[in-house]
C-alpha cells in the first residue's frame, strides 16, 4: 500500500476519529490556577514534582537533563548526557526525595540518583531494578516501585528500596498486570496499582487483594485526530522513520483511546486519595478521577492538556501543553499549580 505522510493520512480519518465532548456533568469540580509558569523547556517525556517552597522540577529529554526552578529559563540544570556520576542516559521518572532534593531514575543505568536543589550537586546514588516506577515518593526514606513485564502480563512484582541503608527487597503482590507496573503507596501498609484498561487494586503490602475498582464515569473514546498523529508520529519514531499506512491509522482509529493519560503516574494527596489523569476531553481540560480508600470517586478538571502531575502538600502542580503548536510540531509547555479541594 502507498506510504503517505503522517499528517495527510490522519486528516483522512478524521471522521473516524470523531472525540465529542459531552455535556459538563454536575460533579465536576472545576479548579482555576493560582500560579503558572509559562516557556517551560520542551520535551518529550514528560514528569514533573513539586516542592514545599513552590519551586518544580522536570525533565528534559532533549537534552539528558533535569531542570528546576519557579521560574523559567530554570535556575537548576543537572546533567547531561552520559555515563558519569551526573549524565543520564534514559530520564525515567523523578521523585521528591526530600523537601531538598529531587530524585532521578535513570531506566537504562538502572540507577537512582539524589541531587540538592540548592546547587545541583551529587548526594548519593541507589541501585534499582531496571524501568523501575517509584510509587510515588518516599515514605520514611523507603520508596516503593514497580517494574517492567516483558510479556503481555506477568505477576505485580513491587520493590521496597530504603534510600539510606540502599537495599532493595522485592515482594510479589500476587496479581496479574500489564507490562508496566504503575501504582501510588496511598499509605504506610498499602498501595494502589493500575490494572489492565481503567480497573486498580488496592493492595496491603503482603499481597493481600483488599478492594478492585473502576470510575463509574469511564466511557470508551474514540482517538481525536490530534491523538492519532501523536500515535502515527510516535510509531514513526520507533521505526526509524518508516511512516505508517492509511490501514494502520484507520485500524488504530477504530480502537478506543487509552482512559489514563499516557506515561501519567499515580498520585496520593493528604486525605490519602488517589488521583487518576484521564484522557476524557482531553484537549482543552484536563479531567481527573479522585478515589478515596473505598473507592468513592470525585472527579476534577483543570484547564489545558495535562501531561504529567504531582501533589505536593495541599497542592497539585502539572506540566501541561499550551493550545498553539510550534512549527516543530510541538506544544509548548507551561507549569499550572492549584490548590487541592478538601
Amino acid at each position: 500500500m502507498r506510504m503517505m505522510s503522517v499528517r495527510t493520512s490522519v486528516a483522512l480519518v478524521m471522521t473516524i476519529a470523531m472525540g465529542g465532548c459531552d455535556a459538563l456533568p454536575d460533579t465536576v469540580v472545576t479548579l482555576e490556577p493560582v500560579r503558572s509558569v509559562e516557556g517551560v523547556s520542551l520535551t518529550d517525556h514528560y514528569d514533573v514534582v513539586g516542592f514545599p517552597d513552590g519551586l518544580a522540577c522536570i525533565i528534559v529529554s532533549y537534552e539528558s537533563r533535569v531542570e528546576c526552578g519557579t521560574t523559567w529559563p530554570a535556575e537548576i540544570r543537572i546533567g547531561s548526557e552520559g555515563d558519569g556520576p551526573v549524565e543520564f542516559r534514559g530520564l525515567g521518572a523523578l521523585v521528591r526525595a526530600s523537601s531538598t532534593s529531587v530524585g532521578v531514575v535513570d531506566w537504562r543505568q538502572g540507577r537512582l540518583a539524589m541531587f540538592d536543589l540548592a546547587d545541583g550537586s551529587l548526594q548519593h546514588e541507589v541501585r534499582v531494578p531496571g524501568l523501575f516506577i517509584p510509587f510515588g515518593h518516599p515514605r520514611d526514606g523507603v520508596l516503593v516501585g514497580g517494574g517492567a513485564c516483558y510479556a503481555r502480563s506477568c505477576d505485580a512484582l513491587a520493590y521496597w528500596i530504603d534510600l539510606v541503608a540502599e537495599s532493595v527487597e522485592s515482594r510479589s503482590l500476587g496479581i496479574a498486570v500489564p507490562r508496566l507496573l504503575v501504582g501510588v503507596r496511598d499509605s504506610d501498609s498499602t498501595v494502589v496499582v493500575r490494572l489492565d484498561g481503567y480497573e486498580l487494586a488496592r493492595l496491603r503490602n503482603d499481597g493481600l487483594l483488599l478492594r478492585s475498582f473502576t470510575s463509574p464515569h469511564y466511557e470508551p473514546e474514540p482517538l481525536t485526530s490530534r491523538e492519532l498523529k501523536e500515535w502515527a508520529e510516535g510509531v514513526s519514531r520507533l521505526g526509524g522513520g518508516v511512516e505508517v499506512t492509511q490501514a494502520e491509522i484507520e485500524e488504530k482509529a477504530a480502537e478506543p483511546k487509552p482512559p489514563i493519560v499516557p506515561g501519567s503516574w499515580l498520585r496520593v494527596d493528604k486525605a490519602g486519595r488517589t488521583w487518576v489523569a484521564t484522557t476524557h476531553d482531553w484537549s482543552e481540560w484536563t479531567y481527573f478521577d479522585v478515589f478515596d480508600a473505598d473507592g468513592g470517586v470525585a472527579r476534577i478538571r483543570v484547564p489545558f492538556r495535562v501531561r504529567a502531575f504531582d501533589i505536593v502538600d495541599s497542592m497539585l502542580v502539572t506540566l501541561a501543553e499550551r493550545s498553539s503548536e510550534t512549527v516543530t510540531g510541538l506544544y509548548p509547555l507551561g507549569l499550572d499549580w492549584y490548590v487541592v479541594p478538601n
